[in-house]
């Protein structure tokens, strides 16, 4: 029983000791903090090594190396000295907080991280040479240092071009990053307005009015960028028209018809085919008339096509005037102001082309009269 009681109090004065050490170490220890969350390349950043015993000195490292230090500050009778330089501090390299002394609690080393800094590793150790523990490190800092998004920036899947066919579905695309801070995305429609505060491009099923290149910008603090995407929607013809939009011409023979043009939204472009009555007539976007003959007369049509389909247009009617003429021997003709000449008729005879007169001979048989509109 004396054994067992023994073995109790011992138990017990071991585990009050642990709980001691426990409470020494948690007031004592030395903590290494940095100056905020992100340091930002090239800019000021601030280590702060607490020390609530006090130190003489008070050293910082970046690991691997842990017997060189980066940088030190001694406390030197209630100032505070660079031990790399042997000066007092200055505001942009260092500074501390004494007790009057030579003993301080706070010490603030001052670094320019830059973007290859990224996740290396700090600590500092304080040295008191009244203490029973003469020297004593902090746990490691890890330092963050900011980035933009850089070259990291990317889609997936990482195609720049997709090529569908309307009614086709587009898979989502996202756009990726490496930021720190986080990046926020935003996709921007081929017209130069946000589509979507996203990193996800979301199309599903295309139609035509969403061809076009649509950009993913990153941001955070630091900086931003941009990656293009192209969506090219391919369709047959839409929308045939005529320019002008006439549909009924009445010239009269030898005249000239300005250039009718015909055109469509395709993608990709179309081919244009005109027929007359129904017959193949001239290929290409524009119909021209010129001295217009009266075997011209009919109706054309545009036709628009592509490998998605083909359209037409509304009918152009093309109705070519010229003079009729009465013969009392072969009855009645539709003929030129010339024709009637060559065929002898004058103003004296009761023919409709009695309007018509005629002076010189046409030997030849080229029409070439002279003609008085009388």
């Amino acid at each position: 029983m004396p054994l067992k009681y023994a073995v109790n109090v011992s138990a017990t004065t071991l585990n009050q000791a642990n709980v001691f050490d426990k409470m020494y170490k948690n007031v004592c220890a030395v903590t290494l903090t940095g100056s905020s969350e992100y340091a930002f390349p090239g800019t000021e950043f601030t280590l702060t090594c607490d020390v609530p015993e006090e130190a003489t000195v008070v050293e910082f490292y970046r690991r691997p190396d842990v017997t060189s230090s980066v940088g030190g500050i001694q406390a030197v009778g209630g100032q505070c000295y660079n031990t790399i330089t042997g000066v007092p501090c200055t505001a942009d390299v260092c500074s501390c907080v004494t007790s009057g002394g030579s003993l301080g609690t706070v010490f603030r080393w001052i670094i320019q991280p830059q973007t290859g800094d990224q996740g290396s590793v700090w600590f500092c150790r304080r040295t008191n040479l009244n203490l029973p523990d003469l020297s004593l490190n902090s746990d490691d800092y890890t330092l963050n240092v900011a980035d933009g998004p850089g070259t990291s920036l990317a889609l997936s899947p990482p195609d720049t071009t997709y090529t569908r066919t309307e009614g086709d579905t587009l898979p989502d695309i996202t756009c990726t990053a490496d930021c720190r801070p986080g990046c926020t995305f935003v996709w921007t429609r081929p017209d130069n307005t946000n589509f979507t505060v996203s990193s996800v491009l979301s199309l599903g099923q295309l139609d035509r009015s969403e061809h076009g290149t649509y950009r993913c910008t990153a941001r955070n603090d630091v900086r931003e960028s941009t990656i293009t995407n192209s969506v090219i929607v391919q369709y047959g013809p839409y929308s045939v028209s005529l320019t002008p939009p006439t549909v009924t011409y009445t010239p009269t023979e030898g005249q000239t018809i300005p250039t009718i043009t015909c055109s469509a939204d395709c993608n990709p472009a179309c081919t244009y085919s005109w027929t007359k009555d129904g017959q193949s007539y001239t290929t290409g976007s524009g119909l021209q008339l010129t001295n217009i003959q009266r075997g011209q007369t009919g109706v054309y049509r545009c036709t628009v096509s592509n490998v998605y389909g083909s359209n037409a247009s509304v009918n152009i009617n093309i109705i070519v005037n010229w003079t009729t003429v009465t013969d009392q021997n072969t009855g009645t003709y539709r003929c030129t102001a010339y024709e009637c000449c060559r065929a002898g008729w004058t103003t004296k005879k009761f023919y409709q082309c009695v309007n018509v007169q005629c002076s010189g001979n046409d030997n030849d048989g080229n029409g070439g009269y002279s003609i008085n509109i009388i």
